[in-house]
């Protein structure tokens, strides 16, 4: 109907349409008429290009009529990425000229014939400089708009995701609630609120309501009235999106312990609702800023008002961001390609030299995740306001791989406080030290252990695991393949009875000194394998070191047991990729338990030979056995009773290797 109408009825159609809309009610007329003046009518075909993405944004539109398409740049700068339909009455196109450094964050094409009212930034900056409160309507008319685009974000990529959310389970009974800060400084901490002064944090902590949460509640669910804005104050939870049709759920975002705003996305009725549901996952402490108060407040001080609009206008754009994010890549490093994607949503409005852009760099490399880790906090404490929020979602998104950066870090530390413990310090203390921190570094990720009251209270039995593979990122700076299972399980022994167990390890070549000086501390008992590189021997020359090494093996580890220490052996005599463990036993373990009329303490293991960021460690203490007596010098009857048990250990590593397959939660 506008395209049969001349541009100037089509403006003033407009324009009174304008004077009418709802955000504009409270104010007199005339202070509508410089700001409805100085607008101007645009129109384009379909197919014609509204403005592009990195040029300057210099002008604001209100679709009128017709309907508008964004793509932008993709991460890989070889095709662009498409945006949602833009449609609707009244939606706000070009806004990213509101926010520094003032470059239009997506192109932007008329996908039919549009109609549009524009402004250029720069009167609209003057217009709201000399009446804020106008200034504040009309952000509440922008803040609408880019809250339904939001929705339909959030829409398409519940489509598209792959990845299911369960929420978090419910917190110990009796579990001590965390401390939380005053309101004043917990607003001071937070990115958003830390820009306004004293008297607008003051008249904000004046209003805020505290607030609890229990692990495993539901704080709120998506699109329910938050009542204002819901800040974190101390804790940690996780956002999800709710499917209302299908009641799924699909990850979102975690926040910790930092202040952050986790629900409260406004409408142009003054309104906040939950962008995504919020569970706690451990117990938390909220603030909620409420609607009405800080609606006032905002009234009384327009000039904070504008300003608190404004910076309501910078997190829907940064939740835009995250939510345009699907972090169902295929890939090894999906966080990495998660944080470049999200990179790549908001380089329109990062600065060149932002440290941001060196982040997926650092990540890629074990040895620099920490510095990338460093750069996050650095830019998330000093960066500008945008750069602080990208900074921690960034940051969000590497979560687990923060917690395994933590635990490589403490392996590497365990590696070098034994390998240089002085020669003073006796086997025993140096294997009691190394268990010490195994057991710290694995702290940092997500161990299951079941039946641990299993392992028997006095020593003198022997420990029998399947021996898995160790992945090759966590190989060490020196090329040291770290054995993560046995340490592991040896962890376990010291945990539970304060014993530190004695390993049986392969005779290492030459080449791994790494190994070798990391072993010669803890004093195991040393036997030669198809891994020991000994292929300058003849097989009659390996066959008999073989043989004297069983003779050595039996009587070493037969005084171990007597002595009521622990002995951890690997039966399958090599480690092997984790889908082929375990397989065919050797039978030295089992002579050795008839011979020292020892029990056996099978422990099953499970997703040790993946990342370990990517799923739970499980360990299960099965029940202990003893090797029939009655197998004594009856070679065939061993052999076939070691098969039966192997056949029955399977069943067991099976069941662990499913519960393994759960997603890890890291603290």
């Amino acid at each position: 109907m506008l395209a049969r109408m001349s541009n100037e009825a089509i403006r003033e159609r407009l324009l009174d349409t304008m004077a009418r809309h709802r955000v504009f009610a409270h104010l007199s007329p005339h202070r509508l008429i410089a700001l409805l003046e100085s607008a101007d009518v645009k129109t384009y075909e379909a197919g014609e290009l509204v403005f592009e993405q990195f040029h300057p944004a210099t002008t604001f539109y209100l679709l009128c009529d017709g309907a508008a398409t964004e793509e932008r740049q993709g991460a890989d700068r070889t095709k662009p990425v498409r945006g949602v339909a833009t449609n609707w009455p009244e939606a706000a196109v070009g806004w990213s000229g509101f926010l520094p450094p003032y470059r239009y964050g997506s192109t932007m094409r008329a996908s039919e014939a549009l109609t549009a009212l524009c402004w250029s930034h720069e009167e609209l900056a003057s217009h709201f400089y000399a009446d804020p409160e106008l200034g504040i309507c009309f952000y509440d008319l922008v803040l609408n708009s880019v809250g339904k685009a939001f929705d339909m974000f959030r829409r398409r990529r519940m489509q598209s995701s792959r990845v299911s959310f369960e929420p978090p389970p419910a917190g110990e009974e009796g579990a001590r609630r965390p401390v939380v800060g005053r309101a004043d400084s917990c607003l001071q901490r937070s990115a958003f609120f830390a820009a306004f002064d004293d008297d607008a944090i003051e008249a904000l902590s004046g209003i805020a309501e505290l607030e609890s949460a229990a692990a495993g509640d539901c704080v709120v669910h998506q699109g329910q009235d938050t009542d204002g804005l819901l800040l974190l104050a101390t804790g940690r939870c996780s956002l999800a999106f709710e499917d209302a049709d299908e009641e799924g759920l699909r990850p979102f975002r975690r926040v910790r312990d930092r202040s952050a705003i986790v629900a409260g996305v406004p409408n142009a009725d003054g309104e906040f609702r939950a962008e995504a549901g919020v569970w706690a996952e451990t117990d938390c402490w909220f603030y909620r800023i409420p609607a009405e108060p800080l609606r006032q407040l905002q009234m009384r001080d327009p000039e904070f008002g504008r300003a608190f609009q404004h910076r309501l206008l910078m997190r829907i754009a940064g939740l835009i961001g995250a939510v345009e994010l699907v972090q169902d890549e295929a890939s090894a490093e999906p966080e990495v390609a998660a944080i470049v994607a999200t990179l790549a949503n908001n380089q329109a409005r990062l600065p060149v030299t932002s440290n941001l852009f060196k982040v997926p760099y650092l990540l890629r490399n074990q040895l620099t995740v920490g510095n990338a880790f460093a750069t996050m906090k650095h830019v998330e404490e000093t960066g500008a306001y945008h750069e602080r929020l990208l900074a921690a979602q960034c940051r969000e998104m590497a979560d687990n791989l923060a917690a395994e950066h933590a635990f490589y870090q403490a392996i590497v530390d365990v590696t070098d406080k034994v390998s240089s413990v002085d020669d003073s310090v006796t086997p025993e203390d140096a294997r009691m030290l190394c268990d010490r921190l195994v057991t710290e570094a694995f702290e940092h990720l997500d161990c299951r252990v079941e039946n641990l009251e299993r392992i028997p209270e006095r020593g003198g039995y022997i420990v029998v695991i399947n021996h898995v593979a160790c992945p090759e990122h966590y190989m060490l700076p020196n090329g040291y393949h770290f054995s993560f299972d046995t340490a592991f399980a040896c962890s376990l022994i010291w945990q539970r009875r304060g014993l530190s167990a004695i390993r049986v390890v392969r005779e290492s070549p030459g080449a791994e000194f790494g190994h070798n000086i990391f072993y010669r501390k803890l004093a195991p008992i040393i036997v030669p394998t198809i891994e020991s590189g000994l292929q300058s021997m003849s097989d009659e020359e390996f066959k008999e070191k073989r043989r004297e090494a069983g003779r050595r093996f039996g009587k070493e580890g037969k005084k171990v047991l007597d002595d009521g220490t622990p002995l951890l052996i690997c039966p399958e005599g090599q480690s092997r990729p984790e889908a082929e463990s375990p397989g065919p036993f050797h039978s030295g373990a089992f002579r050795l338990a008839l011979d020292a009329d020892c029990p056996i303490v099978p422990i099953s293991l499970a997703g040790f030979g993946r990342r370990y960021k990517d799923g739970q460690l499980v360990a299960t203490v099965c029940e202990p056995v003893r090797v029939p007596r009655e197998t004594a010098g009856d070679t065939p009857a061993l052999i076939d009773w070691i098969e039966r048990f192997r056949n029955e250990f399977a069943a067991e590593v099976d069941k662990a290797r499913e519960t393994a397959r759960e997603p890890a939660r890291f603290g």
